[in-house]
């Protein structure tokens, strides 16, 4: 009734104001509208339109849509000269569906009126909500909305909206210096809008420009700088995956607006990245104060809570979460990834299994979301019997997520092949790559698989030979590329590992894929014992992308190898860890620099730990021995470096490394000899 009751008032202010303007008293009657002007019949007639416009909104009676339009077009016969009558007719087509009628008249009202602003907006405004909702035809809408907002801001320089639209154009279709042309176009015009800054920022963003980005934000007067333009450069920065400066540039836009839980969750989210765990819990704190349903960022603090080892925070998290979206899927799924953070694998399994127990469906049909969320829960549980070593468990959960069909069957299968490698059956390993390639042979994700595992079988050639043929020629080759130097490395082909590198960087389209390129030279080098130009490779990468835990554990790791700035390696490895908390190499890298400074207590702790995540790795047990043996546990030291032998024997083909073996070997023998002294000095 509200709505009703606006209308009829709405109408009979407009059909006033229309009789006291338009018609004389002696000039008509109540039903004499034939002894109107053509001018006035064209408003008694736009009029009419627009009440029965209105009237279609209140009750939603087709009938008074057509009436309408009928009315429209008598209206536009009485004034043939109106653009505008067009648009509102256009727009009225829009709006019940009638697209091609509605793109028709508003192309003749520009025909008719080519230099009319208001027929130009309409008809690039119908462009856009095509360019939107038809995939088919959207180079084709593309290309006419560009015609249309280029005809605008010769028509109307004047235009931000204008010059921001047709620059947002400009980037879609791949021209970023026309959209930046555009951009700054609009901010000739308006050299405070917001919406300008925050456009040009993310255009930087795009091309890796950052120190573009930031001198954009920071030459606009400090007084001037809005909380949009901070969110925009912290948004720059995170892009690019430099989640410090991002973190600093959030909190700035939330200084200006601190009720802006968007803003406080870009800060929470970027502290939390860069691993600053403390300061991210409490921001995720303060926007549930803020919003207590907010569910994920509740599922946040519990990360958190979990990375910290608050383990029972985070399962008090956990059932707030849970009570707000009852039978979530994701919460259970997290509740499983805190019980196996906790140890407890078997409780983390059967969490897993009681979700999918509870939604698994007789017929064995799912829709396309319900096959992605199981086929999660299938390869999360398959992962967690995988760590314990309950193999055959593992296997079956992947089988299963495979017959879900979809991006599941890769998975699954590569999610197979990978659990029989682990197991060190490489032959059995390749049978599966090989099986899944003939099953499904445009998938490029089995494809690498498979040839990276001719590559652990020792067959180098072939596997870069499988990998050249997917080089496309474009952008895409910068991964093909970083794969091969990573194949050349395990093969100690040094040069092509180095040359490849080199053209996978040459393709990087910003830092961060310049940063990758960089750690594999750096590696490269570091395997050669050219430490000083791999710790150059590795610093350069961090500049370009501080956060990558996997370069700032492996900088760490040379250092305590050669026993040197042990500090600064601990630094650079409890950063690692701090990102990825149960990440086995990382934990084993932590406890040896622990080992190097002499701090056997949190050395033991963290290789035991990542003993528990990678049983099969020598250089783990390799390590672990060497803790024992200085603990003064012999016979520990001794079954560990028995332990890592046994696992250089069941290595891939890629990874045995003759030299690691003779030394182990030469202290597990020097052992025996200690214990055999010892043995003898005890006898009476």
């Amino acid at each position: 009734m509200p709505r009703l009751i606006a209308a009829s008032l709405l109408l009979a202010c407009s059909t006033g104001l229309w009789a006291q303007t338009t018609v004389a008293p002696s000039a008509t009657t109540s039903t004499g509208s034939d002894l109107l002007t053509p001018s006035a019949r064209a408003a008694y007639e736009f009029m009419l339109a627009r009440r029965d416009q209105i009237l279609a909104e209140v009750d939603g009676q087709p009938g008074h849509v057509d009436q309408a339009l009928e009315e429209y077009r008598r209206a536009m016969h009485g004034d043939p000269d109106s653009a505008y009558l067009g648009d509102q007719m256009a727009a009225l087509l829009f709006r019940n569906g009638r697209t091609g009628d509605a793109i028709r008249l508003a192309q003749s009202v520009v025909r008719e009126h080519p230099q009319s602003i208001g027929a130009h907006e309409l008809l690039g405004r119908l462009y856009l909500r095509l360019l939107g909702n038809n995939n088919d035809n959207n180079t084709q809408m593309l290309n006419l909305a560009l015609k249309e907002y280029q005809t605008l801001v010769t028509l109307d320089g004047k235009s931000v909206e204008n010059h921001l639209i047709l620059g947002r154009l400009y980037r879609v279709a791949g021209q970023p210096q026309k959209a930046e042309s555009e951009f700054r176009a609009s901010l000739k015009v308006n050299p405070n809008s917001d919406e300008a800054v925050s456009n040009l920022v993310y255009l930087y963003a795009e091309q890796g420009s950052l120190s573009e980005a930031r001198k954009l934000v920071e030459s606009i007067p400090a007084n001037a700088r809005t909380a949009g333009m901070y969110a925009s450069l912290g948004f720059a920065y995170e892009h690019q995956r430099q989640f410090g400066e991002a973190a600093k540039a959030y909190q700035q836009a939330v200084g200006l607006e601190p009720d802006n839980s968007d803003y406080r969750r870009g800060w929470a989210q970027t502290l939390l990245s860069d691993g600053q765990l403390a300061p991210a819990l409490q921001q995720f704190k303060t926007i549930v104060q803020q919003e207590p349903d907010d569910a994920h960022s509740i599922l946040q603090i519990a990360q958190i809570q979990q990375r910290m080892g608050l383990f029972t925070d985070a399962e008090r998290s956990l059932q707030q979460a849970s009570q707000l979206l009852p039978n979530n899927i994701e919460i259970a799924y997290r509740f499983a990834e805190l019980y196996e953070a906790e140890g407890k694998n078997e409780q983390a399994a059967q969490q897993l299994r009681g979700v999918l127990q509870k939604t698994e469906r007789a017929n064995g049909k799912y829709s396309a979301a319900e096959s992605d969320s199981r086929g999660a829960l299938l390869e999360q549980l398959g992962l967690i019997e995988r760590r314990a070593g309950n193999y055959p468990a593992a296997l079956s959960a992947f089988e299963e997520e495979a017959k879900l069909g979809g991006d599941n069957q890769a998975r699954g299968l590569m999610q197979q092949s990978e659990t029989w490698q682990q197991q060190h059956d490489y032959k059995h390993a390749l049978e599966v790559a090989t099986a899944a390639v003939q099953q499904l042979p445009k998938n490029i994700g089995l494809r690498l698989t498979y040839a990276t595992l001719l590559g652990d079988n020792g067959q180098t050639d072939e596997s870069l030979r499988q990998i050249r043929t997917l080089l496309t020629g474009d952008t895409r080759d910068r991964q093909i590329y970083l794969l091969m130097g990573q194949i050349d490395v395990r093969a100690r082909r040094w040069q092509a590992a180095d040359q490849n590198a080199r053209k996978a960087e040459a393709l990087a389209a910003n830092d961060k894929e310049k940063a990758e390129a960089e750690f594999l030279l750096g590696s490269c080098q570091e395997r050669q014992k050219n430490y000083a130009a791999a710790e150059a490779h590795f610093r350069q990468a961090l500049r370009m992308d501080p956060g990558d835990a996997m370069v700032l554990n492996y900088l760490g790791y040379m250092l305590a190898e050669q026993g040197v700035r042990l500090p600064e390696a601990l630094g650079y490895v409890q950063q690692a860890v701090q990102r990825e908390s149960n990440n086995g190499a990382y934990l084993d890298s932590l406890g040896w620099v622990y080992f190097k400074m002499d701090r056997l207590p949190e050395a033991m702790q963290n290789l035991l730990r990542a003993a528990s995540l990678k049983q099969d790795d020598p250089v783990v047990m390799d390590h672990l021995a060497e803790v024992y043996l200085r603990s003064g546990k012999l016979r520990q030291a001794e079954d560990s470096w028995k332990h890592a032998l046994q696992d250089w024997q069941h290595s891939a083909a890629a990874d045995y490394d003759p030299v690691e073996v003779a030394k182990v070997q030469k202290k597990l023998d020097a052992l025996r000899v200690r214990l055999a002294r010892a043995g003898d000095a005890a006898k009476p």
